[in-house]
């Protein structure tokens, strides 16, 4: 059964859970290789928590600096309203 099925994708599991904890197909065959080389660069290619919050930061920032904007816009915009409303007004 096992010469049969091996090979298809659907038969064998991505990861394993055991009481080691979990051990991924990916994990094992790094392991296997013994190239912890390899393994350092799809670290170091995933980004980190420090850059992800950094650039969660930027935008939460740049969507104020928006928001400040639209702000400023819709003031200006109610000001020429009510001096049209007012040369209204007066006539």
């Amino acid at each position: 059964m096992e010469e049969i099925f091996a090979k298809k994708a659907w038969c064998s599991p991505v990861a394993v859970a055991s009481s080691t904890g979990l051990l991924s197909k990916q994990d094992e065959r790094n392991n296997s290789i013994g190239d912890s080389d390899s393994r350092c660069s799809l670290r170091s290619r995933k980004p980190t928590i420090t850059s992800l919050l950094a650039k969660r930061l930027k935008q939460k920032e740049e969507h104020e600096q928006n928001k400040i904007k639209r702000h400023k816009e819709r003031i200006d915009m109610d000001k020429k309203l009510l001096a049209v409303l007012e040369k209204l007004a007066d006539k």
